[in-house]
């Protein structure tokens, strides 16, 4: 990932400061968000693997540092990110927004 403002290299995955992964209707949904401190800014990246079809991945632009901060603090509640099928309030939450 890359940052959209200034361009600096945030990382692969390994890099994420934070993520969550999400079923909808048979496709699971994963976002992603790295941190770019020159620029105090949030980059999000999303990747939808569909039951049928390949995998998509496209950047979900920048979010502020406020934002980012309320939506990585909603993430670091749930017990399992990584688990597309958690109930928590967080999954809850991010499922709406998919």
């Amino acid at each position: 990932m890359h940052c959209k403002s200034c361009n600096a290299d945030l990382g692969e995955a390994e890099g994420r400061v934070a993520f969550i992964c999400a079923e909808v209707m048979g496709d699971e949904y994963i976002e992603s968000y790295w941190y770019c401190d020159a620029c105090e800014m949030y980059m999000k990246g999303n990747l939808r693997d569909p039951f049928h079809g390949e995998i998509k991945e496209s950047g979900g632009g920048q979010l502020s540092k406020e934002k980012g901060d309320r939506l990585i603090d909603l993430i670091s509640k749930c017990p399992d990110p990584s688990d597309e099928r958690c109930r928590c309030p967080a999954h809850q939450e991010m499922r709406g927004g998919w």
